[in-house]
């Protein structure tokens, strides 16, 4: 069988054969479906899809590369791009596939001007770099002259018996801390006006829930003046469907719930309303169905092991100036 392999831009009609090559290339271990590619696909929140590549020897899809653009960012050079997940069907590993698609995603993102690409997406995403179950990934980029680095990890526990420690409340009530969620548009845009403050780099990420009317995930922790002095992103299991904050749902099960972007104010750290934020969100999303919780992107793991969060997977993050 000749190994040819042909690049195009993918088309809404190769979606059911790309969920076949996915599932071939990662098999369990990242098991996907149409549902949550579609959410990348077709990203329009935060970061924003881009043109993504298609591979294919004698008509068939061997190989995928999705794309996505971040235009600001606190973190890269911007407007940056991402390599959000990248696969070659078994049966075409090992003759050159992945070498042509990454090649081509580097001309295509320096084509449209991007600084930088990251390797894993932003919001939403897949993988927040090179998956460390995944040996042979690290291994062929490393080959291509990318070097992976700092180790990020992914964090779950379930929340279905979960309830606050009486450690955490207690410090919740000595600290006369409120936390409750949004129960309004307006009340969420004030939040958003913290955000704005304190994490400009957050606060697309924290807007796009308002913009698709789930105001009711943003989290606020308010002082006994009424100030707020903290937030927190939530993914409830009924949340917008074009949101993809947990898109792992065939892994951790079709209740899933998120947590994401806790952030408290730098003037009022040290008195634990990060903690409390993290076990206020859990109990609200056990409140709503949810069972597994993921926490996504973190490097925090003794932080969130104050809530009982333990790592589920982890990345190594690499990004490459343009």
């Amino acid at each position: 069988m000749s190994f040819s392999s042909h690049i195009n831009f993918y088309q809404a009609a190769d979606l059911p054969e790309l969920v076949t090559c996915w599932n071939d290339a990662f098999g369990g271990a990242w098991l996907s479906n149409a549902q949550q590619l579609r959410i990348m696909i077709e990203a329009e929140g935060p970061c924003q899809a881009r043109e993504h590549l298609i591979a294919r020897v004698n008509g068939r899809i061997a190989g995928f590369l999705i794309t996505q653009m971040q235009y600001r960012s606190d973190f890269t050079p911007h407007p940056s791009g991402s390599i959000t997940a990248m696969g070659v069907a078994r049966w075409a590993q090992r003759k050159g596939i992945g070498r042509d698609l990454l090649g081509s995603a580097v001309d295509y993102f320096r084509g449209i001007g991007a600084k930088a690409i990251r390797l894993g997406g932003h919001t939403p995403r897949f993988f927040a770099g090179i998956p460390t179950n995944l040996p042979g990934a690290l291994d062929f980029f490393r080959t291509q002259g990318w070097q992976p680095g700092t180790l990020h990890y992914d964090f779950v526990r379930s929340v279905r018996d979960y309830r606050i420690s009486d450690e955490i409340a207690a410090r919740i009530k000595a600290e006369k801390l409120s936390l409750e969620a949004a129960q309004s548009p307006q009340e969420a845009k004030l939040a958003l006006t913290f955000e704005a403050r304190e994490f400009p780099a957050w606060l697309a990420e924290h807007s796009y829930p308002v913009e698709v009317g789930d105001y009711h995930d943003l989290l606020i922790a308010r002082d006994s003046d009424g100030r707020i002095v903290g937030t927190l992103l939530m993914y409830s299991p009924d949340a917008h469907p074009k949101r993809g904050d947990t898109l792992w749902r065939t892994l951790l099960g079709e209740d899933a719930g998120g947590i994401n972007a806790v952030g408290v104010a730098k003037s009022e750290r040290g008195r634990g309303i990060g903690v409390a934020l993290v076990a206020r969100a859990s109990e609200i999303l056990r409140e709503r169905g949810a069972g597994n919780v993921l926490i996504g992107w973190t490097t925090l793991g003794d932080f969130y092991g104050k809530v009982g969060y333990q790592v589920w997977r982890e990345y190594a993050a690499c990004v490459r100036e343009l």
